[in-house]
This record gives structure tokens, sequence and C-alpha cells, in this order.
């Protein structure tokens, strides 16, 4: 049984799919390390005998699929040893989530920001409902993405576009998102109906034949690249521009919501 404490958490609604779940709703699950740490542990636990065909990357609540990083967690780092500790971590968590041998889909409803948009990025397919909103906002913050998301989402949508998305923080709504090919499909309402579809379809079809899809389509990707954002963003967060950035983020003027813990 599925522990109810845990902040992300392994389901099982049928013999062929998992689901991975964030649930720190109150936080619209801004990431902190335990839940990176968890993220991980569950990909690899997944890597069994008993490995579905399919799985699904969700929320607890349509309100924010995850808003990124916990920004009161990471004021909390001076040294630029313990950022990247932080940094490394969120690659090797989503890494992981990439590697996992059958198809990834990530279920995207509400807010998708920055290191969430990361974690959507690492999985296979995105499915992205009516309140979608997809965006970077991490140069406004005196940062960058941490987590491996500034390869992927050059590999995905291509190098000029993804300048734009992270030079400007420019959000996306999911009809914009899927014209750029940053979501597989967009939807009028929830995504969950449309993920369940999807999912249905592929875990209908030969599995052995999907993950040898899934493996020849990985093998045409530089493996390194995710890894390059570490030690960037690692150095970024704890100079003046992020320490300020972070700061006026979390004014009690900004919707409270966003400010993590």
């Amino acid at each position: 049984m599925p522990d109810p404490t845990s902040l992300v958490r392994l389901e099982r609604p049928s013999v062929h799919r998992a689901d991975i779940v964030l649930d720190r709703p109150h936080k619209l699950n801004a990431l902190t390390a335990g839940m990176l740490e968890e993220i991980a542990r569950i990909s690899h636990e997944l890597h069994t005998l008993d490995t579905p065909r399919a799985v699904v990357l969700r929320s607890s609540t349509t309100r924010a699929f995850c808003v990124g990083a916990d920004l009161v967690e990471q004021s909390d780092l001076e040294a630029a040893e313990e950022a990247y500790r932080l940094s490394e971590l969120g690659c090797f968590a989503f890494q992981a989530l990439a590697q996992l041998p059958v198809p990834v889909i990530a279920q995207l409803d509400g807010y998708v920001l920055g290191g969430g948009l990361e974690l959507a990025l690492a999985c296979d397919l995105r499915v992205a409902g009516a309140t979608a909103h997809l965006s970077f906002p991490e140069t406004g913050l005196g940062n960058s993405p941490a987590w491996g998301g500034t390869a992927r989402l050059a590999a995905l949508v291509g190098p000029s576009r993804a300048m734009e998305m992270l030079l400007t923080g420019m959000p996306l709504d999911a009809a914009h998102a899927e014209r750029w090919g940053l979501v597989n499909r967009s939807t009028t309402g929830d995504a969950g109906s449309a993920v369940d579809e999807l999912a249905d379809a592929i875990t209908s079809r030969a599995p052995i034949a999907q993950r040898a899809v899934k493996r020849t389509i990985q093998a045409t990707l530089p493996p390194a690249a995710p890894f390059f954002d570490a030690p960037h963003a690692a150095f970024q967060i704890t100079t003046a521009d992020s320490r300020e950035g972070r700061t006026a983020f979390a004014n009690p003027d900004r919707t409270p919501e966003f400010r993590g813990k």
C-alpha cells in the first residue's frame, strides 16, 4: 500500500500502468530535496520484473503539476557545494525517470514552472489540460535551469524557441505549447482523460517493441547533456543576483502559494 503521508508516491491503477503522484498540493508541489530523492527511488523501484508497460507522472491537484524547486529550501543554501549537491540530485532523479525502459507520460494541469517543467521534459510524452501554464522563470530570479531542462528543451522545440522561452520567461498555454511541440496533446478540459486514453493505447501494444522504440530514440540523444545545467545553476544560486531574485519572488505581495514551505 502507498504511504499516504509521502509527498511522492507510487500507485498502480492497473496491472500494466503505474502512476507517480506528486502530493504536496498546499505548496503546488514545490520540490524539496526529499521529493527529488523519492522520485529517484521510485524510478529505480520500477526497474523490476514487474515493470509496468507505461508510467504516468501526475499531480494530486489540478491547480499545479509542479511549480519547481522549493525556494525556501534553496534560500538556506550558502555554499556552492551545497547548491551543487541539490542541482546534481535533481539531475540524477530526472535522469532516473527518463531512463525507465517504458514510456513515461506527464499529465500537466495548472502551473508547470521552472523545475516542474524540467520534470515534465524528462518524460517521453506530455499532455496539457486547458489550465496548463508552462514557463521557465529562472532568469528573472537570477538563475538558470538546474536539472537538465536547458538541453531537453532545446532538443524538443529547437534552439531558437528554447532561447526565447529561457531568456524572456515567456509563458505558454496548452495550445501554444502544442503548436511548438512542447506537449504532444492539449485538451479543453483536465488532462486526465486524454492521458488515460494515451496510456491505454500504449499498454495495449507489444511491450518489447515499445521498449525497443524508446531505447532507439534515446540512443540518438547526447547522454551527458542533461547534466550540463548543474554546475552553472549551483554557482548562480549563491550569487547576489539570485538571492535578490528569490527575495523578490517571495515578497508577501506575490501569491503566497509560490513561496515554498
